[in-house]
């Protein structure tokens, strides 16, 4: 029942406050829970410690959860793949911001401090939008 509460809690958390990695996990504890549950729901034997309604129920909730979890990993993909270009784009962004400054400051030592300042308030400006978004 835990590793169902896992998975659930993991999909009703935004992509941006879970990893793919944990998500799979949830998931795959998850399915390990469907099948014990099943497993205890069709048990033979004539007596046993537990209600068997109850973990078929376990059993159906599971199942119910796990038609989502594709959709959850799609999504999760998605958002990461989507992350992943916008931190290259501001490397790239930042690469070519430096290699434009030692050209300048190759062409034009006199000019070293201004780009200096200008170089450091662009990095501070995109940090600063980065931990916004």
């Amino acid at each position: 029942m835990i590793q169902q509460k896992s998975a659930e809690l993991l999909f009703s958390l935004p992509p941006a406050k879970r990893t793919l990695a944990d998500l799979e996990r949830g998931i795959a504890r998850a399915v390990h829970a469907q099948k014990m549950f099943g497993s205890l729901a069709g048990d033979p034997a004539n007596a046993v410690p537990y209600d068997r309604d109850l973990a078929e129920e376990r059993k159906k909730y599971a199942d119910s959860m796990l038609r989502r979890a594709e959709e959850h990993l799609s999504a999760q993909r998605q958002y990461e793949a989507e992350q992943a270009a916008r931190l290259e784009g501001a490397r790239q962004k930042r690469a070519a911001e430096r290699e434009r400054i030692e050209a300048l400051e190759v062409r034009h030592p006199f000019f070293l401090p201004f780009i200096l300042c200008r170089f450091i308030l662009i990095r501070t400006v995109d940090s600063a939008n980065a931990r916004l978004n």
